[in-house]
């Protein structure tokens, strides 16, 4: 017998032991097979937590008007100082007029914290990411940054007319979209950088990579090798 196995070429050998050593790729390339079909065809983000996509990660951006963009996302922008969140400001303040008064973009405002305490600021509108977390942006002085103040940190803000606004009204109205948000998102797409508002985005989808089979078919190959080369020496 011992005459027999040793008159079996080498490379036969070899292959022989490679067949039955194989095990681990299969097994990794199984394991990784079943984690892809795990994973969703598609994820989608709310258009209000878009900042937790990841940068320069491929979406859709479905629109409220039906149109979609395909781009790699580049950030969360702000739209403060643009002439198309002026405009959009300027409608909800008249189209809800009679219902709440809301502050004049840049005038001096007052902000009443849920301790009471008071200061002013000059008002460059509402920012918001997700539930709970809608924010007012104030800026202090002209040499002074824009600066997000969470509104359930307060509990009024007055504006220089002496016009109350109480935040838990705020925040439903902003959960309602009938104020406008002055984030943005930055996607390029076709080497354009393109600005999209948060309120014209219905829902962000993306496609999540499957790579799960090829990981753990290399990983298991690599197990194998390991076990081969042990075996052989």
């Amino acid at each position: 017998t011992a005459k027999l196995f040793m008159s079996i070429p080498g490379p036969a050998i070899a292959a022989f032991l490679t067949w039955m050593l194989s095990g681990c790729s299969l097994i990794g390339f199984g394991i990784g097979l079943a984690a892809d079909a795990s994973k969703p065809h598609e994820v989608y983000v709310p258009a209000d937590r878009a900042e937790t996509l990841k940068t320069g990660r491929t979406i859709l951006i479905s629109r409220i008007n039906k149109k979609t963009i395909i781009g790699k996302y580049l950030g969360v922008d702000l739209l403060t100082l643009t002439d198309y969140y002026k405009e959009t400001y300027a409608e909800a303040q008249s189209q809800n007029s009679n219902e709440y008064t809301l502050p004049n973009l840049f005038e001096q405002i007052t902000l009443v914290s849920i301790t009471s305490t008071q200061w002013k600021s000059h008002f460059y509108g509402f920012q918001r990411f997700g539930p709970g977390n809608e924010y007012i942006l104030i800026r202090k002085s002209e040499e002074s940054k824009i600066i997000p103040v969470k509104l359930t940190k307060l509990t009024q803000i007055i504006d220089n007319r002496g016009n109350v606004n109480q935040v838990e009204i705020l925040r439903e109205l902003l959960r309602k979209r009938k104020i406008p948000t002055v984030s943005s998102l930055l996607v390029s797409c076709d080497d354009e950088i393109i600005r999209v508002p948060i309120d014209e985005i219905d829902m962000i989808r993306w496609h999540p990579k499957k790579q799960g089979a090829l990981t753990g078919l290399a990983v298991g190959a690599c197990i194998d090798v390991i076990l081969i080369l042990y075996s052989v020496h």
